[in-house]
């Protein structure tokens, strides 16, 4: 959020707002309105197997698609997108990723911290449930 804001200091950030749907409400990450349009970031980190990530990125658009019209009327915006940030547990980031956040103005530095951080909260997770003391039949 606050590299968003360094890029463009006319930009509009909501954190977490609370939107009306026909579905009822939805929360996404993030509403960013800059000059270009109006964006609903909402970010998301998988499995890594299979269509998990690409599953994702549909399940992101569909979910908050439906807000699109009426966030650019209302916002009196060019355009209406949403831009799901997805990332593997393992790092990955797939190339629609990185052209949502390049959209936004992330430098590959941030992408690359993305990934790591990612990769990084797995491994506390997966760390967290283990049982080092556990004996193996």
């Amino acid at each position: 959020m606050d590299k968003v804001l360094e890029n463009d200091i006319a930009a509009e950030v909501t954190k977490e707002p609370e939107l009306h749907s026909d579905l009822g409400k939805l929360k996404p990450d993030l509403v960013i309105k800059n000059r270009v349009g109006v964006f609903v970031v909402d970010v998301t980190v998988r499995h890594e197997d299979g269509d998990y990530l690409k599953v994702a990125k549909i399940e992101k658009e569909r979910k908050y698609g439906i807000l699109l019209p009426a966030m650019q009327r209302e916002r009196a915006a060019p355009s209406a997108e949403v831009l799901p940030i997805v990332v593997g547990n393992r790092g990955a980031m797939p190339v629609e990723t990185i052209k949502c956040l390049q959209k936004l103005g992330i430098a590959r530095s941030h992408q690359k911290t993305i990934s790591l951080m990612a990769l990084r909260s797995s491994i506390e997770i997966y760390h967290a449930f283990m049982d080092y003391n556990r004996q193996i039949l």
